[in-house]
């Protein structure tokens, strides 16, 4: 929700052409019409809601959508694990794209000239280390 609040309010202050694309260094590699920041927070919203979906789906323990362990007291863990991983995931997901959102209207304004240098390595540095922590902990959960 935020995403959209922060483009309804700067929208008028912007340029008629804003960053699309970011390259590998965070600098804007092409550009659009300023009408593609709405893109961003329905982007985001459809993640959120299509990730809560699936962790409502996908957590009946009659799902066969990944290996779970036979045990009932460890299977229920490993779903309430799996919950949790995507419930981290939406929230990392939102505030990714909240900054995006922000970083692209602060290019557009010129008081940015990118989403910085770190942008990307961090944010995949992030997700895969969250998928490789849960990993660690369904695979520590199958040893007990």
């Amino acid at each position: 929700m935020l995403g959209y609040g922060i483009v309804i309010f700067y929208y008028g202050q912007l340029p008629d052409e804003l960053p699309r694309h970011y390259g590998s260094k965070g600098l804007p590699t092409a550009y659009a019409s300023k009408a593609i920041l709405f893109g961003l927070p329905i982007i985001a919203t459809a993640l959120y809601v299509a990730m809560g979906w699936a962790g409502n789906t996908f957590s009946d323990t009659r799902s066969n959508w990944s290996k779970l362990p036979e045990d009932p007291l460890k299977r229920k863990e490993a779903l309430k694990l799996n919950r949790q991983l995507l419930a981290v995931m939406r929230t990392v997901i939102g505030w990714v794209f909240t900054y995006i959102i922000f970083g692209t209207i602060q290019v557009g304004r010129g008081t940015w000239e990118g989403l910085g240098e770190g942008f990307a390595s961090a944010f995949l540095f992030l997700i895969f280390g969250l998928l490789a922590f849960h990993i660690w902990r369904l695979k520590r959960l199958e040893k007990q």
